[in-house]
């Protein structure tokens, strides 16, 4: 009980924003937007949202890590679709100033 009131305590200093429509305009492209964050997680459905062009990378704090949504769980997908999916998260990621790093499974 005492370390599930003390991981409420520390959630209580967290904001979570969920977005969605055009980044730009609610966003990436909004002047106070610029470091704010410290954490960053995109979609599998929004991974364009990687380019450079967006200006994502501009709206993370420096070293804040970014979590990007895979196609392994998008059952639609087959093996090879999803090696390419990976890849191009990667190269979307790496052009727009991202470090990558593989997490594949398995």
């Amino acid at each position: 009980a005492a370390l599930d009131a003390a991981a409420w305590e520390n959630c209580g200093r967290c904001k979570i924003h969920l977005v969605s429509g055009d980044i730009k305009k609610t966003i990436t492209g909004k002047k106070k937007s610029q470091g704010a964050f410290d954490v960053l997680f995109v979609g599998a459905h929004f991974v364009h949202l990687l380019q450079k062009d967006h200006g994502l990378l501009e709206t993370a704090k420096p070293g804040a890590p970014l979590a990007v949504e895979t196609g392994d769980n998008l059952l639609f997908l087959g093996k090879g679709p999803v090696a390419e999916f990976r890849k191009k998260i990667a190269e979307f990621a790496t052009e727009a100033g991202w470090s990558a790093h593989d997490s594949s499974p398995g």
